[in-house]
C-alpha cells in the first residue's frame, strides 16, 4: 500500500513539474544525493573495471574526503577551482591535478548519463593546469655497476638477473 502511495505521489509531482522524470533513481534526487555516494557508485560500477583502477580508486577516496558530504547540486565551479588551488598549494603536479578533475567530471557524467539526473558538470569551465612533462630518470653507469654488484653479493640467486632484466626493459615496478 505504501509503495502505491509513493508511486502516485511521485507521478503527481512529475505531472505538476515539481520534479523531472529522470531526476528519480532509486528514490534519489539531485538534492538528496551526496558526492560521496556518487563516487562510491562510480567506483563500484566503473573504476573496478579499468586497468588503472587502483590509482583512480585512491583519487576517488581523496575526493570523498574533500567533497563527500556535499550534495551533488551544491558543488559548483568555485568549489572545483578551490579544490584545484588546494592541490596546487600542496605541490601536486599538473598531471595529477588533471587526473583529479577528470575523476570529478566522470562522476558527473555518470550521474547525467546513467542516473538521468539533470545536474551540470562543475568541472566544465574550470581551467586545468598544464600537464607536467614526464621525468626521464636514468641511473649512471657507475650506479648500475654498484647495484649489480650488491645484487650479486646477495644470498638471493635470482635478484641480480631480475634487476638486470628490469634495467634493460625500463621496468619500474
Amino acid at each position: 500500500m505504501e509503495a502505491l502511495k509513493w508511486a502516485r505521489n511521485t507521478e503527481t509531482q512529475i505531472d505538476s513539474g515539481q520534479i523531472k522524470p529522470n531526476e528519480v533513481r532509486e528514490g534519489r534526487t539531485v538534492e538528496g544525493t551526496t558526492f560521496g555516494e556518487a563516487c562510491e557508485c562510480y567506483e563500484n560500477t566503473h573504476t573496478r573495471l579499468k586497468r588503472n583502477h587502483r590509482s583512480e580508486a585512491l583519487i576517488l577516496k581523496a575526493l570523498r574526503g574533500w567533497l563527500g558530504t556535499q550534495a551533488i547540486c551544491a558543488i559548483d565551479q568555485a568549489k572545483i577551482a578551490n579544490l584545484r588551488d588546494d592541490l596546487l598549494s600542496k605541490v601536486r603536479s599538473g598531471t595529477t591535478i588533471v587526473h583529479y578533475l577528470n575523476a570529478v567530471s566522470k562522476v558527473y557524467q555518470m550521474l547525467k548519463d546513467e542516473w538521468g539526473l539533470n545536474v551540470p558538470n562543475p568541472v566544465t569551465g574550470v581551467k586545468r593546469p598544464r600537464p607536467t612533462p614526464p621525468r626521464v630518470v636514468r641511473l649512471s653507469q657507475k650506479a648500475v655497476s654498484a647495484l649489480i654488484q650488491s645484487c650479486e653479493a646477495s644470498t638471493e640467486p635470482l635478484l641480480a638477473p631480475i634487476v638486470r632484466f628490469a634495467l634493460e626493459t625500463g621496468m619500474r615496478r
